[in-house]
């Protein structure tokens, strides 16, 4: 080891634990494959995306009438069937996406920034939907998960 160089950590017991815990809900559950578990009242829907095409989905879907929640990795979608979750990600794909504006508009707080209390609404949905929002990988990860979709684990 060079006199600059760090030494090397290994992981703790207690973080390998909890990998390997993980690692096995991920296969008992299904989600190499599949893309969502039916959980109490929920389906969580796990598009393995980041965070712009998430908090699009949740905008989008939330516009759309969805009780929808996201937490970083997943959605949760209240009071659906995992049916009705998938036709309900199959009608909205029949049509065309939706436009980032419309849905940048629907957010509440689009005030963040340090100069947005300076600026009208339309500019500040035009910020918001360029900085926030990705309304095209949201539509392509609803078709990959729909082609994901498999019965639902719980």
């Amino acid at each position: 080891m060079l006199a600059h160089e760090t030494p090397r950590r290994y992981p703790s017991a207690t973080s390998v634990e909890l990998l390997t815990e993980a690692r096995h809900h991920f296969r008992r559950l299904g989600l190499a494959d599949g893309c969502h578990v039916v959980w109490g009242e929920q389906v969580l829907l796990f598009p393995w995306a980041g965070g712009r095409v998430l908090g699009t989905l949740v905008i989008w879907l939330t516009e759309e009438g969805w009780d929808v929640t996201g937490d970083g990795l997943a959605l949760g979608i209240e009071w659906r069937s995992a049916e009705a979750v998938r036709d309900g990600l199959a009608a909205l794909l029949e049509g065309p996406p939706p436009d980032p504006l419309d849905l940048a508009a629907s957010v509440r707080n689009l005030r963040r920034e340090k100069f947005h209390p300076y600026l009208d609404e339309d500019l500040l949905a035009a910020d918001f939907a360029r900085r926030s929002l990705d309304v095209e990988g949201a539509y392509r990860v609803l078709r990959e998960l729909l082609d994901r979709w498999q019965p639902a684990s719980a």
